[in-house]
C-alpha cells in the first residue's frame, strides 16, 4: 500500500506558465530533419526544478549526436555538458537523469556560474524513431489539440511495470490501470492529476508502493494562445510578425483584398469580415483565446464587441482610447449587454500595458505583454517590484 508520510509522497510545484508549445514545434521539425541510420539523437527534459534556474519544468532540448541542438535546459551554461551526457546516453540506448545543483559555491560544479542557486534535474532519453510512441511522437499530439494536454513521464521507477524515461498522454483512469499495472498507483496519480488541472500547475512527484518507489512527472501542457486580429490596417503586420515569432497562433478577420500579400503566409488563417458578419461560431474560441479589436473604424468596432461579448473568448481587447471604448460600451448597453462582473475582467480597454508606446511596433509589443501577462494571471508591473520570486515555486 502506498504509504502517507512525507518522505513518501514528496510535492515539487511550479506554475505553469512557462509555455513551450514554440519550442517543442522547432524540436519536432528538426526531428524530422533527422536521418537515420547515419544519426541518432536524445531529448533532454527538465523534470523537477528547486530554487532558481533559467528555465522551469517542462523546459527541452533535442540533442543529435553530431554536437548540434534545438532548444534549451537552461540559459546556456548546461547545454554543454548535457550534450555529453546525451551522448553517452545515446550509446548506451539508456535513459539518464541528471542533476547539476549550483546552490554551492563548488568552483567545479558544472553550472555554477549561471548564479541562480538551484538544483535541476533533467532527464535524457534516447530517441527510436521506429517507436511511435517515443516522446516525439507524443508531443506532435498535443500541437494539434485546442485544449490542456497531461503528459506523464517516469523519471526514475523500482517497479518492473514501469520504464524510466517512457511517456505517455493521459486519457483516464483505465489507461492508467493498462499502462501502469499498478492499482495502488494509479488511484493516488488519479487525485495528483485532479489537482495538477486544478491549479494548472505541473508537478514532479515520488511515490513508494510495494513494488519500490517510483518518480513521475506531472506535466499540464496548455496549447499556444490563439490570436484573433479584428482589422486589416497597416498596424496590424507587426503585429502578426510579433504573434508568431513566440509561437502563436494567429487568425486575421479583415476584407482579404486590402491585406498585403504577405500576410497570408504569416498567419495561420485570414477570414473574410464579412462571412462572419452574423455569426462568430465558426471562429472557434477556446479557453486560450484573445480576440483584439482593431478596425479603426468605431462602426465595426462596435459591431464586432456586440458580437463577441456573448462568446466564449477570455479575452477582449479594444485599441485606442479610453473614450471611444466607453463610447461602444454605451452603445453594446443600448442593445442590452449587461457589461458587469465576471465580463468586466475579459475586456481590456485601452488595450496594451502601459509603456510609452509610440509605433505600431511598439505598441504590438505592448498589446502581447498584455496578453501574456493576463493568462499568466500576473500583474505585469516592473519584476524588481515583485517582491519574491520570478516564477511561483
Amino acid at each position: 500500500m502506498f504509504l502517507c508520510g512525507c518522505n513518501a509522497h514528496v510535492r515539487y510545484f511550479t506554475l505553469l506558465r512557462e509555455h513551450t508549445m514554440k519550442e517543442i514545434q522547432n524540436i519536432i521539425q528538426a526531428y524530422d530533419k533527422i536521418t537515420l541510420p547515419n544519426q541518432k539523437a536524445a531529448l533532454a527534459t527538465v523534470v523537477h526544478v528547486e530554487g532558481s534556474s533559467y528555465r522551469r519544468m517542462g523546459a527541452r532540448m533535442l540533442i543529435v549526436e553530431d554536437g548540434t541542438w534545438v532548444g534549451g535546459i537552461s540559459g546556456g551554461c548546461l547545454e554543454g555538458d548535457a550534450l555529453r551526457k546525451a551522448k553517452q546516453a545515446i550509446l548506451k540506448n539508456k535513459p539518464s537523469l541528471v542533476r547539476y545543483d549550483t546552490r554551492e559555491e563548488d568552483a567545479y560544479q558544472i553550472g555554477v556560474g549561471l548564479g541562480c542557486n538551484g538544483l535541476i534535474d533533467v532527464l535524457i532519453t534516447p530517441l527510436d524513431k521506429a517507436d511511435k510512441n517515443n516522446p516525439i511522437e507524443i508531443l506532435r499530439d498535443c500541437v494539434l489539440v485546442r485544449n490542456d494536454n497531461i503528459l506523464i513521464t517516469i523519471i526514475e521507477a523500482e517497479d518492473n511495470f514501469l520504464q524510466t524515461g517512457s511517456i505517455f498522454k493521459y486519457n483516464g483512469e483505465e489507461q492508467l490501470q493498462q499502462l501502469l499495472k499498478n492499482e495502488e498507483l494509479v488511484d493516488v496519480l488519479e487525485c495528483d492529476i485532479a489537482l495538477a488541472k486544478e491549479n494548472q500547475k505541473s508537478s514532479t512527484q515520488l511515490y513508494g508502493t510495494r513494488n519500490g518507489n517510483c518518480k513521475l512527472f506531472i506535466e499540464i501542457l496548455p496549447p499556444a494562445i490563439h490570436l484573433f486580429i479584428f482589422g486589416g490596417n497597416y498596424d496590424v503586420y507587426p503585429l502578426v510578425d510579433l504573434a508568431k515569432a513566440i509561437g502563436w497562433k494567429v487568425t486575421i478577420i479583415a476584407n482579404p483584398t486590402k491585406l498585403a500579400k504577405p500576410v497570408f503566409a504569416k498567419a495561420d488563417a485570414v477570414v473574410d469580415k464579412k462571412k462572419v458578419a452574423i455569426t462568430f461560431e465558426e471562429l472557434s474560441f477556446d479557453a486560450y483565446s484573445a480576440a483584439v479589436l482593431m478596425a479603426h473604424d468605431y462602426e465595426t468596432d462596435k459591431n464586432n464587441f456586440i458580437k463577441i461579448v456573448p462568446t466564449e473568448v477570455p479575452y477582449i481587447g479594444l485599441l485606442g482610447p479610453l473614450k471611444r471604448s466607453k463610447k461602444i460600451f454605451e452603445a453594446a448597453k443600448a442593445e442590452g449587454l449587461a457589461l458587469e462582473e465576471p465580463l468586466q475582467n475579459r475586456i481590456h480597454a485601452p488595450l496594451g500595458l502601459d509603456t510609452g508606446a509610440t509605433t505600431p511596433e511598439e505598441i504590438a509589443i505592448a498589446m502581447l505583454a498584455e496578453i501574456r501577462t493576463f493568462f499568466s494571471n500576473r500583474k505585469g508591473g516592473f519584476l524588481k517590484d515583485r517582491g519574491g520570486s520570478i516564477h511561483e515555486r
